[in-house]
């Protein structure tokens, strides 16, 4: 089995308009554009679903934060599971594989059975969206609170 990459870090800018990395990716983002990009996010008290696909947000030691796209299911203590992302003509979304990591080394992911296509994307201009359907309800942007320190889950569910 292949190692893995050392993950990368891009600005939110670079991210949207360079060409997306082969490598895990870990975005930054100033103040300002988190502020901008997270007003008005319903909170979700909800679970995060063990087919959810998102982004762990987290500030920084000077002032910005940093966010960690992450599949849940599999990513546990010591174990890291990170989403396909896909460039498409309005943005980038998630797209259906995730890769699992402990360490360097890859693990197998767990299999999920991904009924609803509701997922996580970011526009070329900046703008976080829910792209996907629902078997029922609405594919709907939310923040869940994640453990202590300001930590956030930034992910789309089905409501």
């Amino acid at each position: 089995m292949a190692r893995a990459k050392t993950p990368v870090t891009r600005n939110f800018r670079s991210f949207l308009k360079d060409p997306l990395p082969s490598e895990p990716l870990i975005i930054h983002f100033t103040l300002e554009q988190w502020d901008k990009i997270s007003e008005g996010l319903p909170i979700s008290k909800r679970r995060i679903g063990t087919d959810a696909k998102g982004m762990f947000v987290v500030p920084d030691p000077f002032g910005g934060y940093m966010g960690f796209l992450a599949c849940a299911a599999g990513s546990d203590e010591g174990v890291a599971c990170i989403p396909e992302i896909v460039r498409t003509p309005g943005g980038i979304t998630f797209g259906k594989g995730c890769t699992c990591l402990r360490g360097k080394d890859p693990v197998d992911p767990p299999v999920v059975d991904e009924v609803d296509s509701c997922a996580l994307g970011f526009t070329t201009a900046g703008r976080l969206f829910c792209s996907g359907t629902c078997r029922t309800g609405n594919c709907q942007l939310v923040r869940k609170p994640s453990g202590g320190g300001g930590r956030l889950f930034i992910t789309c569910e089905c409501t």
